[in-house]
């Protein structure tokens, strides 16, 4: 897959996604300005309108883009209105909680207070609720959660995941896309990726505290590890978005129901 903001995505390029079969994801925050806000282009200026165009490219191209949706303290009383511009084009996404990308302050200052946030993403499922679409969404709306079966690490990142960056840095997780640990050109690229001693370690839900007895562990896997190490400084705590899963798990089942119920698929077309 490749992660995109989508405002350059060329007409050979997305001609070579589609012959080899490789999937696209853009980063659309809002609709409009809560977008611009959040990705200004290097001017300045916003990228809304450039998104907008490399989404029209992409399915000019015969190319789905999914939309990754980030929920930030700019974004997440307007949440509803990027899941309503999902849905009008048909469009799949997943909601995305904002993680912290260095332990400061002004990181910090990005991240949507737990009510808050908890408010703007059951907006956006009052949304959904009132126009069902047939396409699975349950693993889509609360974070790195996935409900297709019980798992113990909310990602792959450090086991069977890795990001490969345009000059063939390999990292971790995209999230540490700026601190790559090897080269595609490595003779094995993945030793480092799986014992790479220092930062986050992505442990077993089973083996983080607060964790082991809570009903949800194995569907938020105790949320993102980076996330977690990067606001505690610990890989055996529970995420610091724990109460916001506990808080939106109930309605995401009830969601799933009522979509089951309208079009009797589990997966959609």
């Amino acid at each position: 897959m490749v992660l995109s903001n989508g405002v350059a995505l060329s007409p050979r390029l997305l001609a070579w996604l589609r012959e080899q079969d490789v999937r696209l994801m853009i980063s659309l925050d809002g609709v409009g300005t809560p977008h611009d806000v959040q990705r200004p282009l290097i001017n300045g200026q916003g990228s809304f309108g450039p998104v907008m165009r490399g989404i029209d490219a992409a399915l000019s191209h015969g190319i789905v883009p999914h939309l990754s949706i980030t929920v930030t303290a700019a974004t997440a009383d307007h949440v509803a209105e990027a899941v309503d511009f999902a849905l009008d084009h048909d469009l799949p996404f997943n909601l995305n909680f904002y993680r912290d990308y260095a332990n400061t302050g002004d990181a910090r200052a990005w991240r949507a207070d737990d009510e808050r946030l908890i408010r703007g993403v059951r907006a956006a499922f009052a949304r959904i609720e009132a126009r069902l679409p047939r396409r699975r969404l349950i693993d889509a709306l609360v974070d790195r959660s996935a409900f297709d079966a019980p798992h113990t690490r909310a990602c792959g990142a450090g086991h069977h995941y890795l990001v490969v960056d345009h000059r063939g840095r390999v990292a971790r997780c995209h999230m540490e896309i700026e601190r790559p640990i090897t080269h595609v050109w490595a003779e094995d690229p993945l030793e480092p990726v799986r014992t790479r001693g220092e930062g986050f370690h992505n442990v077993p839900v089973d083996e983080k505290a607060e964790c082991r007895t809570c009903t949800w562990r194995y569907w938020c896997a105790g949320g993102c590890p980076l996330l977690t190490f990067r606001v505690t400084g610990r890989n055996d705590v529970k995420s610091p978005y724990c109460h916001v899963y506990r808080a939106l798990y109930p309605h995401v089942v009830r969601l799933e129901g009522l979509r089951l119920l309208k079009w009797g698929t589990p997966w959609g077309p």
